[in-house]
């Protein structure tokens, strides 16, 4: 009986340890950014599993799950479409391109930094955790 005790425990034990390391490598920063982001011009929306960004003339999206590390930074990958004024052409390919996303995030504040690929530069943005802007359309 004290065998089977001893077995038992240590098979708990070394389950135990197990469940904290698969834990702990989930990601070394800790649980993703959800929710709803708002700023001028932009929607961001986070989940587990990635985000979604609607802007005035544009729309993206990021590949995986935004893990802040301890200064509240992250980057991410994704797409970006950019949209033209007035109607657009049902039988156009989507200008959909790569994306890089950079960003940090302080309290309920998120600066968020947008580059599509082939972009000279990045254009920033200033959003607000729990807010959701008006967008106005291309026009």
């Amino acid at each position: 009986m004290a065998r089977f005790n001893v077995a038992r425990t240590s098979m708990l034990v070394v389950l135990g340890g197990l469940t904290v390391m698969a834990c702990a490598a989930a990601h070394p920063y800790g649980p993703a950014l959800t929710g709803e982001w708002g700023g001028r011009g932009i929607n961001l929306t986070l989940t587990a599993d990635g985000g979604t960004i609607d802007y005035d003339c544009a729309q993206g999206t990021l590949s995986g799950a935004v893990h802040p590390n301890d200064n509240g930074e992250f980057t991410a990958t994704g797409t970006h479409e950019a949209f033209t004024p007035g109607p657009q052409n049902a039988d156009a390919k989507p200008a959909k391109v790569g994306a890089q996303y950079v960003g940090s995030v302080s309290g309920s504040t998120m600066i968020l930094q947008v580059q599509p690929a082939g972009a000279d530069r990045m254009t920033s943005y200033t959003l607000t955790q729990g807010r959701r802007a008006k967008l106005i359309r291309c026009m």
